[in-house]
């Protein structure tokens, strides 16, 4: 295989989920701070204490958000609070609620996961392939989605065109980590943000890894990384215009976006933006909308497609856990701070 040093750095924060919430009654808040604190601590320096046990018990399960602050002062240990700290984040606006957190090592530090840019990479490499092989057939469920699967999986098909890559994770020496508040463009029901969980951001000024490659040259996915990513900014400024909610909203959402579109068009040669991680949407890790700009004349909404039995796996507006498709597609886009999340520029050397 080929090998090529690639650099790094985020244009937005960024958040890959380890799967693991730190729950509001594990931190408090004080000032632009965010302490973490050990809960299993606490529970373990009040062993034997069952009234003061039951009594955390009924704070969590109460119908009131508690702070680990709260907890400590009902049971009298608010001035040792400091020996309970693990870490703090600085946080950008309020905080309230689960907190996800980025994925890590075991011993705290946060890193990329190769398996997260090789999705990117393979999505943007067959992108130009699924675009020329839809681009002339009539509007057909199982044709479509016989197409994108036969595409992404070559080797169960005829096909047997296939692109290897092998990326190891990417450690991050120097990154700043801090807190924000998802918030929903378009949501139908503002009250429902207040569900919405915090996450831990990072940003990467620099960090480097190696792309093993094998079936395709680097210019190639450069330029169809330019042409994927062109098409997604458009799309997602449309979907802003066009999704509820007023204006002032809406307006540095589109002054972030337009942001993303200037450091597009000033890359180098050998530059590419991507998006990576969670909460970018199905824009960035689908084609869904290529399909909108092919077919959503003839199915707005793809409507009937996203419901066709084993679409369900192409994730087109599809939530796994609730097993149910959005009403709208798409129903929201997903910001923090007014901030896309995610993008980050490449360089390869």
């Amino acid at each position: 295989m080929k090998e090529i040093n690639v650099e790094l750095k985020t244009i937005t924060p960024i958040h890959i989920s380890s799967g693991e919430v730190i729950s509001d009654f594990e931190y408090f808040t004080d000032n632009n701070f965010v302490y973490i604190c050990d809960f299993t601590k606490l529970v373990d320096t009040l062993y034997g204490r069952e009234d003061l046990l039951y009594k955390i018990l009924n704070l969590i399960k109460g119908e009131n958000r508690v702070s680990f602050r709260t907890i400590l002062r009902e049971v009298g240990l608010e001035n040792e609070i400091n020996n309970f700290i693990l870490y703090k984040i600085r946080c950008n606006g309020p905080i309230s609620g689960k907190i996800d957190k980025f994925i890590s090592h075991l011993d705290g530090k946060k890193y990329l996961p190769g398996s997260s840019l090789k999705g990117v990479f393979k999505t943007i490499l067959y992108y130009d392939e699924v675009k020329n092989k839809l681009a002339n057939i009539p509007y057909d469920v199982i044709k479509i989605r016989n197409i994108i699967n036969t595409t992404l999986e070559p080797k169960d098909s005829d096909d047997k065109k296939e692109y290897k890559l092998r990326i190891e994770d990417v450690e991050l020496d120097n990154y700043s980590l801090s807190l924000g508040r998802i918030n929903r463009i378009g949501m139908r029901n503002p009250k429902g943000s207040a569900t919405l969980n915090s996450l831990e951001l990072v940003e990467i000024p620099e960090a480097s890894f190696k792309l093993y490659y094998e079936g395709f040259e680097i210019e190639n996915l450069i330029k169809n990384s330019h042409e994927f990513y062109a098409s997604v900014l458009k799309y997602i400024e449309e979907t802003i215009n066009n999704a509820r909610g007023t204006d002032s909203s809406k307006y540095k959402v589109r002054e972030n976006i337009k942001s993303l579109r200037k450091e597009m068009n000033n890359l180098k040669d050998n530059e590419i933006i991507i998006q990576v991680g969670k909460y970018g949407g199905y824009f960035t890790k689908s084609y869904g909308e290529l399909l909108f700009k092919l077919f959503g004349n003839v199915d707005p909404g793809l409507y009937e497609f996203r419901r066709a039995k084993g679409n369900e796996k192409l994730q087109f507006g599809y939530a796994p856990k609730g097993k149910r498709f959005a009403r709208e597609f798409p129903k929201t886009f997903t910001v923090v701070n007014s901030m896309p999340l995610g993008w980050v520029k490449l360089t390869f050397d």
